[in-house]
């Protein structure tokens, strides 16, 4: 999803609890956050968010609480970079790239460095 969309989809979520606070009473502010707060920590599990370069890469229950305290800011930016994982776009963390072992570079114990004796 593109900034804007994501951008308009926390408005469209905050807009009919605002509009239905003002008209029935009921709000639905802490249910919408704390629901949403529990999605994003439970589905960033599954599209594995801590793989991924980002500021907002953390695991579960962090993301969880990062959401249910900030959620104007971290929901958003969850979504975001929840679209550009599934879309491939993402960057993968170092830790998580796949090795190269055809360049000649990498070796299982780690990078060849030929100054230091490493070896193959």
């Amino acid at each position: 999803m593109k900034t804007w969309k994501v951008i308009l989809l926390t408005i469209g979520l905050l807009v009919p609890c605002g509009v239905l606070a003002a008209y029935t009473g009921v709000n639905l502010y802490i249910q919408l956050i704390v629901g949403t707060s529990v999605w994003a920590g439970l589905d960033s599990a599954q599209v594995q968010l801590r793989r991924y370069q980002s500021g907002i890469s953390y695991g579960p229950v962090v993301l969880g609480i990062l959401c249910s305290m900030f959620w104007v800011v971290a929901f958003p930016w969850y979504l975001y970079m929840r679209h550009k994982i599934l879309t491939g776009k993402a960057r993968l963390r170092p830790e998580f790239e796949p090795w190269d072992m055809a360049s000649g570079q990498m070796s299982p114990k780690g990078l060849v460095q030929p100054w230091q004796g490493r070896k193959l």
